[in-house]
């Protein structure tokens, strides 16, 4: 059996829920993408999972970790 996973707002065409572990290289994916870095004002260059897994980390203790 799958969990299914917590989701707190749903919409038509999204739903959201807390940030989760297993979705670390999806995170990594999108941050990676020039068209949503463009959007959240990321700094440029790519992100390493390995830097996807200390900012989960990060966020994880503290939610003003989170950008």
């Amino acid at each position: 059996m799958i969990d299914a996973p917590v989701l707190n707002i749903f919409g038509k065409q999204v739903a959201l829920g807390p940030i989760r572990r297993d979705l670390i290289p999806i995170y990594t994916r999108w941050r990676n993408d020039p068209v949503v870095a463009r959007t959240m004002n990321y700094p440029s260059g790519p992100v390493t999972i390995e830097e996807r897994t200390a900012w989960f980390e990060r966020a994880s203790r503290d939610t003003a970790a989170i950008r």
